[in-house]
């Protein structure tokens, strides 16, 4: 059940949340790596004040201790979304899904297994940005300051190379995309290639497609100073898809 996910033994600020309204149309939310279900939970604020039920999901590995993500492969990420889909599908059936980052291959992987009513990936990696990541890794990324809620120094090696790993496994799950999709990105971001947004928009097999892409953006769109754009055209595909 879904209120099962919602339980554990969480960082502060970190658990997965689910904001309810009686409807069949709902969102549900991936995070990216290293982050927690706080990263999407303005917009899911912002979606509930208009209306829209939304789950923050938490991503297996993530909110508890550093060690756990260590660990955590990216089959386990997978599943632990898959779990969370099918949970919040059973109460929304008119579902929509949106991923960041990694959140976003995520996104991308259960609409090609589930087809659900849209899918809208954010900052999302057909490829990396190697210096970016490189940073990253040794521990000298820049944060957003509202983007608090996240592991301290750097990313574990190991998770590198899960992401890495299901970056490429999910180039062959794109082509088999045929809902409805919005990606978004900004075309300055030193994390995820600038051009990943045309790549996943070229090779998805939906018919109802398109692109926000955000002039001098980074990666943490969903707080930089097109947030409120960003939320504003989340908000009408989901009006428009439902």
């Amino acid at each position: 059940m879904l209120e099962d996910i919602l339980k554990g033994n969480f960082i502060a600020q970190g658990e997965p949340f689910y904001n309810k309204v009686d409807s069949d149309l709902g969102i549900i939310m991936f995070h990216g790596l290293t982050a927690t279900p706080y990263q999407v939970r303005e917009l899911g604020d912002f979606l509930y004040n208009k209306g829209i039920a939304n789950f923050g999901a938490r991503i297996a590995g993530h909110a508890t201790q550093k060690s756990d993500l260590a660990k955590t492969t990216r089959e386990e990420w997978l599943n632990s979304s898959r779990k969370a889909y099918e949970e919040f599908h059973k109460i929304h059936p008119y579902t929509i899904v949106l991923g960041f980052s990694l959140g976003g291959l995520i996104a991308l992987n259960i609409a090609k297994e589930y087809n659900p009513k849209g899918l809208i990936t954010v900052a999302a990696p057909y490829k990396l940005n190697t210096k970016g990541n490189f940073l990253s890794m040794i521990g000298f990324h820049k944060k957003h300051p509202d983007d608090m809620i996240s592991y301290p120094g750097s990313i574990p090696f190991k998770s590198k190379y899960e992401l890495i790993k299901l970056i490429k496994e999910t180039h062959q799950a794109i082509g088999g995309v045929e809902c409805p999709i919005l990606i978004v990105q900004g075309n300055a971001d030193g994390r995820v290639s600038k051009d990943s947004s045309r790549q996943i928009y070229d090779s998805v097999k939906s018919k109802d497609k398109s692109m926000l892409i955000l002039d001098g953006e980074q990666h943490i769109v969903l707080k930089g100073k097109y947030k409120n754009q960003v939320f504003d055209t989340i908000y009408e595909f989901i009006l428009t898809h439902q």
